[in-house]
């Protein structure tokens, strides 16, 4: 009877073995990472989209009890750092926007830069204002952004109280 526990305990030992060396086997695999292609090279170089964006007064727009003919302007400024060219987008983001006649436009003197908006209305929901546009190393693109509340030269008083603000949010993935 010793002999056939002492037997029995063995082989629960050595399975129980097997299985913890197949689980750990196995993990390793899973988390070994192989580059293919790359025998002969010494070094592996990656290189990232590097953004730097600048917004005159910060990232946000808020008016708060805005009246009909309420403006502002904002200046946006998109610099690559890095050393590759990118391809960058500028979004609005968390969008609150209760008023019918906000208006934006949005322009721009830098070669390249994708903006040419003349009073279209405010977004209503996050959305993309620039999309793809290349910009090489070291060079930058500058935007004008103009917030307006249009005055109808109507009464608007359905529109006192309410408001508009976003988040304006770049970014960028380097250009193949």
């Amino acid at each position: 009877m010793k002999k056939e526990n002492y037997k029995m305990i063995r082989l629960s030992v050595l399975v129980l073995s097997l299985v913890v060396l197949t689980i750990v086997g196995t993990s390793f695999a899973y988390f070994t990472a192989i580059i293919n292609g790359n025998e002969k090279a010494n070094n592996v170089y990656v290189k990232s989209a590097n953004l730097k964006a600048t917004y005159s007064d910060g990232e946000e727009i808020n008016t708060l009890n805005a009246v009909p003919g309420w403006s502002q302007d904002k200046t946006i400024t998109i610099t690559n750092t890095g050393d590759a060219p990118i391809i960058y987008s500028i979004k609005w983001t968390n969008v609150t926007n209760e008023l019918t006649n906000m208006k934006y436009s949005l322009s721009s003197t830098s070669l390249g830069a994708q903006a040419n908006v003349t009073e279209a209305d405010a977004p209503k929901k996050d959305t993309n204002m620039v999309t793809n546009v290349t910009l090489g190393v070291g060079k930058e693109h500058t935007y004008k952004l103009t917030m307006l509340f249009k005055d109808t030269g109507l009464p608007q008083d359905d529109e006192q109280g309410k408001n508009f603000s976003a988040k304006l949010e770049a970014s960028a993935v380097q250009a193949k």
